[in-house]
């Protein structure tokens, strides 16, 4: 039981590092403009 759960915590954790990186560029274009 405890061998499922110590794979299934890390194909979760490398999704939200995959989907952290394409959401910060997206973001900081957007308001950069807004300012000037």
């Amino acid at each position: 039981m405890p061998t499922t759960t110590v794979p299934t915590t890390t194909q979760t954790r490398v999704t939200t590092t995959h989907i952290s990186v394409p959401f910060l560029p997206v973001p900081i274009p957007v308001p950069a403009p807004q300012q000037p």
